[in-house]
């Protein structure tokens, strides 16, 4: 028996749809810019350095805020997940500082910008993504 035949363009596509928001979206959706704009003391130098902010974000919440968060779930646990969100606070300011070092144009002036910008920063991210793949199911 000689298996079916693979519409390429069909597979293509699921690839394509189920790999976009995944590997693309932080280049795609600019929600660093976006809540730049909302939350007083995150400043973004210009479009491309939101860009380059959305990379350095990307790789300090692929890399580091696993880490943080293991380190800190005690905590976690103990305030019912309310923890997270200075662990977001502490990512994006390290994502700052990378981004101060490498001269981007990206800067978090303090711990309360910080926990404000990483709960705008959640809240555009899925809005934004509700958005670029509407049919996402909300896994609970």
């Amino acid at each position: 028996m000689n298996p079916a035949p693979i519409n390429v363009f069909s597979y293509t596509n699921q690839l394509v749809r189920l790999t976009f928001p995944e590997y693309f979206y932080p280049f795609t959706s600019n929600e660093s810019h976006i809540t730049a704009n909302i939350v007083p003391g995150i400043t973004v130098v210009s479009f491309p350095a939101a860009m380059l902010a959305a990379v350095v974000i990307g790789f300090v919440n692929a890399v580091v805020q696993p880490i943080l968060t293991l380190l800190t779930l005690p905590l976690s646990i103990l305030s019912l997940g309310l923890f997270l969100f200075v662990v977001n606070a502490i990512s994006l300011s390290l994502a700052s500082w990378l981004a101060g070092v490498f001269s981007i144009g990206f800067a978090v002036n303090g711990f309360w910008p910080a926990l404000f910008g990483s709960i705008v920063l959640s809240f555009v991210s899925g809005l934004i993504g509700r958005f670029v793949n509407p049919d996402r199911s909300l896994d609970l």
